[in-house]
Formats: C-alpha cells, sequence, structure tokens
C-alpha cells in the first residue's frame, strides 16, 4: 500500500506544472505538498532536484528568469529559497507591468471618449446657433 502511495504521489511531483491563472504562492504551497508527503513516505528528495523542478515546472511568462538562473548560477549549490525569492521578484514585478498597461489601456478608452463627447457636443453647440 505504502509503495502505491509513493508511486502516485511521485508521479505527481514528475508531472507538477504551475497552471495559468494560478497565483505562485498557490503553487508553491502544493509544490510544496507533495515534496513533503514524498519525503514523509521515505523518498530522498535533494535540494537540487526541488530547484531542478520548480524551475521546469513553471509557465512560458516566467522562462527568461528561469534562463537567467540556469545560465547565471550553479543549480547544485542554489538553494531553494533563493530560487523562490527570484522568481517571487520577478513575478510582483511583472504584475506591475501588467497592471500598468491596464491603466494605459483603460485612460486610452477613456480618452478617446472623452474626444468623441467633446466632438459631439461642439457638433450640438453649431447646430443650435
Amino acid at each position: 500500500m505504502r509503495a502505491v502511495k509513493l508511486l502516485a504521489i511521485r508521479e505527481n511531483f514528475e508531472y507538477m506544472r504551475k497552471v495559468d491563472g494560478e497565483s505562485f504562492d498557490c503553487y508553491l504551497a502544493k509544490f510544496f505538498g507533495t515534496v513533503n508527503n514524498l519525503k514523509s513516505l521515505g523518498e530522498d528528495v535533494t535540494e537540487t532536484r526541488i530547484v531542478q523542478k520548480l524551475l521546469t515546472s513553471l509557465r512560458r511568462r516566467y522562462m527568461s528568469i528561469v534562463s537567467i538562473i540556469e545560465e547565471t548560477r550553479d543549480l547544485d549549490v542554489r538553494r531553494v529559497e533563493e530560487v523562490i525569492a527570484s522568481v517571487k521578484v520577478y513575478d510582483k514585478r511583472e504584475d506591475l507591468h501588467d497592471e500598468r498597461d491596464r491603466v494605459i489601456g483603460t485612460e486610452k478608452a477613456f480618452s478617446s471618449l472623452k474626444v468623441g463627447y467633446v466632438k459631439e457636443l461642439s457638433q450640438s453647440n453649431s447646430l443650435s446657433c
């Protein structure tokens, strides 16, 4: 029974991926829940394996930070906490850029409404004179 459970959790760990729309913190909770389940069943999950799996399980949005981490750091000595911190900073920065783009888009939409409204006002004023 234990071997079957270990096999199922190991398979879940191997195929785990961050889903679009899932927050990074929620994904980390799920990810480390699986790691802890493996360890509690006697599986030896090294820090290097955790770092490698974490980096390979992230979505396309994170590929630039993953590449930077892989190219500039020795993954055998890189701690999980350092990787998580780097990815979280990147994630927050991307969220700020996304929010700024939404605000700019909203401002543009409202500014075009204002221009249209001003044109309508000037046309209606010229008709009434």
